[in-house]
C-alpha cells in the first residue's frame, strides 16, 4: 500500500514538472489566469484518468477539493481542437504517457 502511495506521488511530481516545462506556468501558484487554471484542469483530468482521487490532487495543488470537482464538472478538454491550449494538452498527455511506460 505504501508503495502505491509513493508511486502516485511520483506520478504527480512528474506530471507537475511536465506541465511546468510545457505550459510554462506553475499550477501550484495562487493565480486565476486562464493558462494557469486551464493547466490545472489538464493536470487534474490526466490524474483522474489514472485513478488518482480528487482529495490527493487538491492537497498536491494546494487547492480545496471542491475546485477539483468543479474542474471535472465544468470543463471538458477537447484535444482535437487547434487552439494553443489544445496543443499544450496534447504535448503534456503524450509526454506523460511516454514517461509512464518506462516506470
Amino acid at each position: 500500500m505504501l508503495d502505491k502511495l509513493i508511486e502516485r506521488e511520483k506520478e504527480k511530481e512528474i506530471l507537475y514538472k511536465l506541465v511546468l516545462n510545457i505550459a510554462g506556468v506553475d499550477i501550484k501558484e495562487d493565480n486565476r489566469k486562464r493558462k494557469v487554471v486551464y493547466s490545472r484542469i489538464v493536470f487534474t483530468q490526466i490524474l483522474m484518468d489514472n485513478n488518482h482521487d480528487p482529495d490527493s490532487i487538491a492537497i498536491f495543488l494546494g487547492r480545496h477539493r471542491t475546485n477539483i470537482y468543479h474542474y471535472l464538472k465544468k470543463f471538458v478538454v477537447k484535444p482535437k481542437s487547434q487552439s494553443d491550449e489544445s496543443k499544450i494538452i496534447k504535448r503534456i498527455i503524450d509526454k506523460f504517457n511516454i514517461h509512464n511506460t518506462f516506470i
